[in-house]
């Protein structure tokens, strides 16, 4: 018999193999062994940067919060604009709302924010590291405009 969640469930031998038993204990000796072991704690150093893919208008959002939050945020998107489906749209369902309308000023705000790192015409081509400390290559296409000016 196993508790399962406060439940009991009664093994029917009938239906199951002989080779599955033992990965059964298995798997029942292992969940014994969580509760009668300590949890043990470490201390990471945490990088305290963001990355998101995509700059359509989830990804704008995601960047905004976490950036109001204090934190940098690196915001790749592979195609030379930001907006993603959305800002091919006349109006948005099921209220018919302007789609630029709700766009525009977020697209703004990204391109203002100081913790923002915009990078269009851009793909993540390497994730390594571990949680906390991630490392991020990203490749940039040749875009042909002076940032600086």
């Amino acid at each position: 018999m196993v508790e399962i969640e406060g439940k009991e469930e009664q093994e029917r031998s009938e239906f199951i193999d002989d080779e599955t038993k033992p990965k059964m204990q298995g798997i029942r000796d292992t969940i014994e062994r969580a509760y009668l072991g300590e949890v043990e704690e470490k201390e990471i150093e945490v990088v305290p940067e963001a990355l998101v893919v995509g700059a359509g208008i989830t990804g704008m959002y995601a960047a905004l919060g976490i950036a109001d939050a204090g934190f940098k945020v690196h915001l790749v998107e592979r195609k030379p604009f930001i907006g993603g489906h959305m800002a091919q749209l006349d109006k948005t369902f099921p209220t018919l709302d302007c789609s630029a309308c709700i766009l525009t000023p977020r697209m703004v705000d990204v391109g203002r924010h100081p913790l923002i790192n915009l990078m269009t015409y851009s793909e993540v081509v390497e994730v390594s590291g571990e949680v906390g400390n991630f490392k991020v290559k990203v490749r940039r296409k040749a875009r042909y405009v002076d940032e600086n000016k």
